[in-house]
């Protein structure tokens, strides 16, 4: 998504509410959970859109990060921002790497 190229983090946030995607998604218990609708996906339950990394000048914590775009079979779309330390977790990185085997950019 072009979207996601060449810009700053706080500037896609932004375009994202814009055109839709205005879940802010978390990982529970290898689910994908919507906190504002109370919501948990699987990983059959989605799809990823996009994704693209930023380095730790533009992320929280100063650790560099991975922002993926959802759309979910409900027709819900958002956004997961991943720390990349947080990769060390084996369910969110099993839940994440089944997103991406689909991934058809």
């Amino acid at each position: 998504m072009e979207l996601l190229k060449n810009k700053p983090l706080r500037e896609v946030a932004k375009s994202l509410l814009k055109i839709g995607y205005d879940a802010r998604f978390m990982l529970e218990k290898n689910m994908l959970f919507n906190p504002s609708s109370n919501k948990k996906y699987s990983d059959t339950d989605c799809i990823l859109m996009a994704y693209n990394t930023y380095d730790k000048k533009e992320c929280p914590n100063n650790v560099d990060c991975i922002l993926y775009l959802i759309k979910c079979i409900d027709g819900t779309k958002g956004s997961l921002l991943f720390s990349k330390k947080k990769h060390s977790n084996t369910q969110h990185e099993n839940f994440m790497q089944q997103l991406l085997m689909d991934f058809k950019a």
